[in-house]
């Protein structure tokens, strides 16, 4: 009977050890069911947005935080939608209208917030317009309006333009100008680049004409034919005078080829 007693009372342990087990393995998978839906349930909405500006350095018109205010209604909108409700004309169709973006490209969650990565033009050069700035050039020949957006950093300022110039598309005269600036920011030693402060298109002749940072003098290149001829040839005018010696010119042309016009004051 003891014995008998003692099976029952071991029998009764181990029947009330594999219920707690098993209990316990419930609970364990309801927990885990939990955790997997509530995971699954945020990974699948947005609590924000993150935007990511692409810009070449020291050229930056646009940032994060400036997109990120510009889409301030549209995030409210998007907030606990899951990702599939979310269409990317949202976003592309309001960005568009900031002519300083050439790219946006709206990608999926990540840690619960929608990825916006914005590509922005690269300007060359700012054009003047009318007697009016606020024109940009890029080195593709595109030009585009400026706005409140834009940082303030320093280009070389092209003047002489009608709207005409910029409207026209192929037009010549913004043609040549986008090839000499294109010789002039890609030299191999930037001596032009180094030379200039601005340039200018002659309304008559629509020759290329660069302000001297030098003495303040005008250098006409005329056309984009032999960038490279005309550059050495300024070069070793520069050379062969003083500093002294060059304040007394206040042209000096390029056209002709091997020699340097110059012109006194």
């Amino acid at each position: 009977n003891y014995r008998y007693v003692e099976n029952e009372i071991i029998m009764s342990k181990a029947g009330n050890i594999l219920r707690i087990i098993i209990v316990w393995s419930f609970v364990a998978m309801a927990l885990a069911c939990s955790i997997f839906c509530i995971n699954y349930f945020m990974q699948r909405r947005a609590v924000g947005v993150e935007v990511e500006v692409i810009a070449p350095m020291s050229k930056e018109m646009l940032s994060d935080s400036i997109i990120s205010l510009y889409l301030a209604e549209e995030e409210k909108y998007v907030f606990g939608k899951r990702m599939r409700y979310i269409s990317d004309t949202l976003f592309t169709n309001k960005l568009e209208k900031i002519e300083s973006i050439r790219d946006v490209n709206v990608m999926s969650l990540v840690n619960n917030k929608l990825i916006i990565r914005v590509e922005q033009k690269e300007p060359i050069a700012e054009l003047i317009v009318n007697g009016k700035d606020g024109f940009y050039l890029t080195k593709e020949g595109e030009v585009f309006k400026s706005s409140d957006y834009y940082g303030d950093y320093r280009l070389l300022k092209v003047d002489g333009l009608r709207s005409s110039d910029i409207e026209e598309e192929g037009n010549k005269k913004l043609s040549t100008v986008s090839a000499v600036l294109d010789y002039i920011l890609n030299e191999p030693d930037l001596f032009m680049y180094k030379v200039t402060s601005g340039l200018n298109v002659n309304e008559k002749t629509g020759d290329v004409e660069l302000e001297s940072r030098v003495k303040g003098h005008k250098i006409i290149v005329g056309k984009v034919e032999n960038m490279s001829v005309k550059s050495n040839n300024l070069k070793a005018f520069y050379e062969a005078l003083g500093e002294s010696d060059l304040e007394r010119y206040v042209t000096l042309n390029l056209k002709f080829e091997n020699q340097v016009i110059a012109i006194t004051k």
